[in-house]
């Protein structure tokens, strides 16, 4: 079975980072999301990818400089809105979430938040400063992070102690002219004990090239197309 993540609810099906596009997620049946936080004004974690609401909501305004009272009004074309982790947590109450911090600020209110979900929530950043920050307060499922990836693909061994603390090697198939899904360096993260999920996949080629590559895991825009592909290939689990 491969572990299937609706990146952002299902961005290609759905408005993303929405309630919307969770529940659509979770009709398809399934059981991990990847989202986005980050931090209001009056500190709520609020998910949504951008630091502002242009893209999204066509609101040219940051969500650091409005409060949730503000956040929570807005819409999207066909209804979406911002959510807040907690409703998330409480309203998705089975799922397992990768949840990437985009700034060091939402950190600690995010683990704090998730304090009695620990076991169902993966804590990932682009910034290895909030990554080492999140597993030094408590994090228990963190990916490792860039330079932790590059350790790693160079054939170095990674601490026991790191270990402790990551669960998941999580990458893009590659990274400028770097291939990073690689069957050798899937192999040595199988041998660190670490899952490898690769983001973001949504085409059907992309997705038979990583399954025969032998990752773990896959996020995808596309859970529609995901899910086709891994039920023709009998290893759908949701």
């Amino acid at each position: 079975m491969l572990r299937a993540f609706a990146h952002r609810g299902g961005a290609n099906e759905a408005e993303e980072n929405t309630p919307q596009a969770f529940e659509y997620a979770l009709s398809l049946g399934y059981k991990r999301l990847e989202t986005d936080a980050h931090l209001s004004r009056d500190n709520k974690v609020v998910l949504h990818h951008d630091p502002d609401l242009k893209r999204t909501y066509g609101i040219a305004a940051k969500i650091a400089d409005l409060d949730w009272a503000e956040l929570s009004e807005f819409r999207m074309p066909n209804g979406g809105r911002l959510m807040r982790f907690e409703e998330a947590l409480e309203r998705f109450d089975q799922v397992e979430f990768n949840v990437d911090a985009k700034e060091n600020a939402v950190a600690m209110p995010l683990l704090r938040l998730a304090k009695n979900d620990l076991d169902r929530v993966r804590f990932v950043s682009f910034s290895a400063r909030t990554v080492k920050e999140l597993r030094q307060a408590g994090a228990e499922k963190t990916a490792l992070t860039m330079p932790e990836v590059a350790r790693l693909r160079l054939g170095m061994p990674l601490p026991k102690r790191l270990l402790e603390r990551v669960d998941a090697v999580q990458i893009p198939p590659t990274y400028g002219p770097i291939k990073l899904a690689t069957k050798t360096f899937i192999s040595r993260a199988h041998d660190a004990g670490l899952f490898v999920d690769v983001w973001t996949v949504s085409e059907t080629e992309t997705i038979l090239k990583m399954i025969d590559a032998g990752v773990d895991g896959l996020m995808t825009d596309s859970p529609s197309v995901l899910k086709e592909v891994l039920v023709q290939r009998n290893i759908w689990e949701g």
